[in-house]
């Protein structure tokens, strides 16, 4: 069985709300504030392209 984009999105979204919607987007954009800038200081301090700090901050380990 492969994993298809139903396969994977359609379990997590069955309980959730529409009004969480708002919640989830202002905590997304406050974590990404936070989390982008700090990945390209950690790069830029050890002297790395600040490029490999914005990757570690979106692909999980």
């Amino acid at each position: 069985m492969t994993a298809t984009r139903e396969t994977v999105l359609a379990p997590t979204l069955v309980g959730y709300r529409r009004t969480w919607l708002r919640a989830d987007l202002v905590a997304g954009l406050s974590a990404g504030a936070v989390v982008i800038p700090q990945a390209m200081a950690y790069a830029t301090i050890a002297d790395m392209p600040v490029q490999i700090g914005l990757y570690t901050c979106l692909v999980p380990p």
